[in-house]
């Protein structure tokens, strides 16, 4: 696995982890992690030029990803 920062060509699927994300919270009960639509694409965009956001690859495909914010 690497961990590298995200462009903006890994936006969709970058939005498509945090959807699955959003999906198991609510499975799981926890109802207010992340509200409907949180986090939006403009807010990982900005995450992605402040350079704050990653991905986390394995063998070529996007598994994971997170913001690293101080």
């Amino acid at each position: 696995m690497t961990v590298r920062p995200t462009t903006y060509e890994d936006l969709p699927r970058v939005m498509e982890i945090l959807r699955q994300g959003r999906e198991k919270q609510l499975e799981s009960g926890n109802l207010n992690q992340w509200p409907q639509g949180y986090p939006r694409e403009d807010m990982v965009q900005k995450d992605i030029e402040r350079g704050a956001s990653c991905v986390i690859e394995r063998d070529g495909e996007i598994v994971g990803t997170f913001a690293l914010i101080f």
